[in-house]
């Protein structure tokens, strides 16, 4: 068995032929992208995703910015 690791992956995309399967490795540090291991300092609440129960009901509005009908 061969193992060839690479810690920037998606940089180097000629070595993906190599690799079958393609796995990536979660760790933590400064660009940790499991969100649920992310401190949750200074959040307001409740806040996606990390509130699993959010409710949202969309709403229309016309946005002041937007232009008059025939203005373009």
């Amino acid at each position: 068995m061969q193992i060839l690791v690479v810690k920037s992956g998606y940089l180097s995309p000629e070595l993906a032929p190599l690799a079958n399967p393609n796995l990536m490795a979660l760790s933590e540090g400064v660009v940790d992208q499991d969100i649920e291991r992310v401190p949750r300092r200074r959040m307001l609440t409740p806040t996606w995703p990390f509130t699993g129960t959010l409710e949202f009901t969309p709403r229309a509005f016309v946005s002041a910015r937007a232009p008059f009908a025939g203005e373009c």
